[in-house]
C-alpha cells in the first residue's frame, strides 16, 4: 500500500490540477510571510492581499477565479483534492464587469 500512494504522489498534475494548486493560498504563508519555508519556490499562492483580508473570494468558492492578485483568499477546497475531476476551470476572462480586487 505504501507503494501505491508513493506512485500516486509522483503522478504528473493535470494542467487543471496544477492551476488549483498555484491559486491556492499557502496557509504558512497566511499565517505569516516568514512561516513559508519556501519562498517563491513554493507551489501555492503568496498573496499580500488575501493575507490581510479574512475574506474568502467568492469566485474562488465558485470555481472561477485564477487571478494571482486577487486580494480576497483562496483556501484549500478539500473537495477538489479528492475529486480533481469533477471540477473544470474555467478560463478568467477579465472585463470592467467582473473585475473584483
Amino acid at each position: 500500500e505504501a507503494d501505491g500512494a508513493a506512485a500516486a504522489e509522483a503522478k504528473p498534475l493535470t494542467p487543471e490540477e496544477e492551476a488549483l494548486r498555484r491559486n491556492t493560498d499557502c496557509v504558512y504563508f497566511l499565517a505569516s510571510p516568514l512561516t513559508c519555508k519556501k519562498g517563491n519556490q513554493c507551489d501555492f499562492r503568496h498573496s499580500e492581499g488575501a493575507r490581510m483580508n479574512p475574506r474568502d473570494c467568492y469566485y474562488w468558492l465558485n470555481g472561477n477565479c485564477l487571478n494571482p492578485k486577487c486580494s480576497f483568499r483562496h483556501p484549500v477546497i478539500l473537495i477538489f483534492l479528492y475529486f480533481p475531476s469533477l471540477f473544470t476551470i474555467r478560463p478568467l476572462v477579465i472585463s470592467a464587469s467582473n473585475w473584483h480586487q
